[in-house]
């Protein structure tokens, strides 16, 4: 099991209201700071293929967003790679001369069952929403009585072909203009309407679109960004993980 915390200096600072005085308080952002969050990762040890083929390990990541797997994949192969700083062995194609080796880790998701099928069984995505935090200290009135804190963009689907291909060419163009969050929508074959949500990295929209999720409950509050594995939610992703492995 990993924790692993992400900073990101890009993002607005945080804003925290008042539910009983509406009255807001801003955080400001220091130098060298930026916001940060982190999610829980728990790897099986039990390799899904045989040895003699390339080994493959089934993950479960806690859902966090800007924690996708476009950040966390470097951030591994450079954990890897340092860590393997002093493995090396003989290589028989030249001359048996030593050389240094480390793995390199591949993120892969697995399908999300739930969405495939109800897309394959005549649902559709209806279209998608992007989000924007906004840090506003002087309000939209004479009295600032009215502050803004949340901009939405929110774009109808009006064809399937090429639906993916079509948000991953927008999000850099919203990611520049400040978006930091992306949400999909889509209905079943009965209408019913639902909400998912996605990062904002060109592959994180391919992991929302086809990866697996499984909802899990938290008997204690989960904070943005923690310090310390919580290990009762630890205890249901190993769960989560075992069931989706066939122990």
């Amino acid at each position: 099991m990993l924790l692993v915390q992400h900073v990101n200096s890009n993002m607005s600072a945080p804003s925290i209201g008042d539910l009983d005085t509406n009255l807001v308080r801003h955080e400001p952002l220091l130098e060298r700071q930026g916001v940060a969050v982190s999610g829980h990762i728990v790897v099986s040890t039990i390799p899904r293929m045989p040895p003699a083929s390339l080994p493959r390990y089934l993950c479960l990541l806690e859902e966090v967003p800007g924690l996708g797997r476009s950040v966390l994949q470097p951030f591994l192969r450079k954990e890897f790679k340092e860590v393997a700083i002093d493995w090396a062995w003989p290589d028989e194609t030249d001359n048996n001369r030593e050389k240094h080796y480390h793995p390199v880790v591949e993120m892969h998701t697995l399908p999300d069952i739930t969405l495939r099928e109800e897309l394959e069984d005549g649902g559709a995505i209806t279209g998608f929403e992007f989000y924007q935090h906004v840090n506003d200290e002087h309000g939209i009135d004479e009295h600032a009585s009215i502050r803004e804190s949340k901009r939405i963009v929110v774009l109808k689907a009006t064809s399937q072909q090429g639906i993916l291909e079509q948000i991953t060419r927008l999000i850099p163009f919203y990611r520049e203009k400040g978006y930091s969050e992306l949400k999909v929508r889509y209905k079943n074959r009965n209408g019913r309407q639902k909400t998912g949500p996605m990062g904002m990295n060109e592959t994180d929209v391919a992991d929302t679109l086809l990866g697996r999720s499984s909802l899990i409950y938290s008997d204690q509050s989960l904070a943005q960004c923690h310090e310390n594995i919580v290990l009762s939610l630890v205890d249901q992703m190993i769960a989560a993980l075992q069931a989706a492995r066939g122990d």
